[in-house]
């Protein structure tokens, strides 16, 4: 009872407006919001408003219809669930069972919004309009005033305390127990390794390239050509899966010959195109640069006579090559923990082109010098990051 007088002491200056009891068989709750909502974003800002007084009020039933009503009509679920979860600490009903992956990218979605505000003003929705707050100011205080008092008593378990930590916006010294391993023993804390590992098994990325293909052997008659391209993979563990598109232009530096339909025809235009899939196996971690093992397998083609040039004005004449490649890369990430990357390539290829009768193309090799920029879809493995769940000793403290 002291616990619980105490804390509605420290958040009275909260919440001031009239609140009134809703009965429990209402489907509708927009009477009680000073403005008419008429969107989702609305019902939202109202509900964060009112929330606050049917808590202080100790309103359970009426505020837990709040909330109903809330995710019923938003699915707007962040808000919703930080405070289910400080009134069920607060009333001493808090099971760790109700945490989960969508709880804990609740976490770093409020820590993004605070740190972007940089204080409890309404939240917005991400286009910036002014005219669409979605969270009240009211809200935000109120929560980090209620998980400000929870750390007041020395009776929280340690998931109520990690818990009210962060949402009293003690954000360092959450992730600080976290990394000295103070938390190891909490539900929570096995909860984000649970997620850290399921979230660091994969990554999605794309990447754009230019560089440099330089021909030898038969090949070298034709000349370095600049090379430009895109790519996109996966990440699986140590292993990458990539595809790439690139295409090689310049004319030929000496003319060459090929076959088409028992004519034989010398031209100097070259236009190539290289589809291929790459692995990569990953050798080195030094943190922010990643060294890699390459590989790859493509269709590699040559436009030899453009349709435009060709005297049976029906296609373009191509040659075709099956192309072999190994090579090292190196990606080095721009900022730590963000998922921007450029990315640096050396490949040696090898690829034979059948001239049908026309110039010997059959044993070529060439060096590519590759140099671009990436991004990561699976940002949230980098916000992970900050904790340390690779400690051998960590790791063992979690069971």
């Amino acid at each position: 009872m002291c616990r619980h007088l105490f804390i509605l002491f420290v958040l009275l200056f909260v919440a001031t407006s009239p609140a009134q009891q809703i009965d429990s068989d209402s489907t509708d709750l927009s009477h009680l919001m000073k403005k008419a909502p008429t969107h989702w974003w609305d019902i939202s800002y109202g509900c964060s408003t009112i929330a606050p007084d049917y808590f202080n009020r100790q309103d359970q039933d009426s505020l837990m219809l709040i909330l109903k009503y809330w995710e019923e009509h938003t699915r707007y679920y962040e808000p919703i669930r930080r405070l289910w979860m400080l009134t069920q600490i607060y009333n001493d009903d808090f099971d760790p069972a109700f945490i989960s992956n969508a709880v804990i990218e609740d976490f770093y979605a409020y820590q993004e919004r605070v740190e972007e505000k940089s204080d409890s003003s309404d939240w917005y929705l991400w286009s910036g309009d002014k005219s669409t707050a979605m969270i009240s100011q009211k809200f935000n205080s109120f929560t980090q005033n209620l998980a400000d008092s929870l750390l007041q008593f020395d009776d929280l378990s340690d998931d109520e305390r990690l818990i009210a930590v962060f949402y009293s916006n003690n954000f360092t010294d959450f992730w600080q127990e976290f990394q000295n391993g103070d938390a190891a023993n909490s539900i929570l804390y096995r909860r984000f390794y649970r997620h850290f590992k399921e979230m660091t098994q994969w990554n999605l990325h794309y990447d754009f390239f230019g560089g440099w293909y330089s021909p030898r052997k038969s090949l070298a008659q034709l000349g370095g050509k600049i090379k430009i391209g895109a790519g996109i993979g996966l990440d699986v563990q140590r292993v990458t899966f990539d595809a790439a598109l690139a295409f090689r232009g310049l004319n030929s530096d000496r003319p060459y010959r090929v076959g088409y339909k028992g004519d034989m025809f010398e031209t100097t235009d070259y236009l190539g195109i290289y589809l291929g899939l790459e692995p990569a196996f990953h050798l080195y971690d030094f943190g922010r640069l990643k060294i890699n093992l390459l590989g790859g397998a493509a269709l590699d083609i040559i436009e030899a006579i453009p349709s435009e040039k060709n005297p049976y004005q029906e296609e373009s004449v191509d040659l075709f090559a099956g192309n072999f490649n190994l090579g090292l890369g190196g990606k080095f990430y721009v900022i730590r923990n963000q998922p921007w990357y450029l990315r640096c390539q050396v490949r040696y290829e090898f690829a034979g082109y059948n001239t049908h009768g026309g110039t010997d193309l059959s044993d070529g090799e060439a060096v590519t010098f590759r140099l671009g920029f990436g991004w990561d879809e699976n940002a949230m493995k980098y916000k992970l990051q900050k904790i340390d769940f690779n400690s051998e000793d960590r790791e063992l403290s979690l069971w």
